[in-house]
């Protein structure tokens, strides 16, 4: 008897994440993960300095802006709210 266990990749961050899911997928496959799921990154509109900031260097790591990748005010000028 065991446990099935599920894993969480979270922020899930396109295209990064995209370009090492298959190989994350194969490692827990191989750990016996039963499942897994992604939740994507999400930003706020209206974020203060210090967080573009925190973004930016998460970003630099990764390779890319993450903060170009999401329209700043697609909700706004969309008249959709979350």
């Amino acid at each position: 008897m065991g446990f099935k266990i599920t894993a969480r990749l979270q922020p899930f961050i396109l295209p990064y994440s995209e370009q090492v899911a298959e190989r994350f997928v194969k490692t827990l496959a191989d750990c016996g993960v039963w499942a897994f799921q992604t939740e994507g990154l999400k930003l706020r509109v209206c974020m203060s300095d210090k967080e573009k900031a925190v973004y930016s260097r998460i970003g630099k790591v990764l390779g890319f802006d993450i903060l170009s990748l999401i329209p700043q005010h697609y909700y706004k000028y969309n008249f959709l709210s979350t």
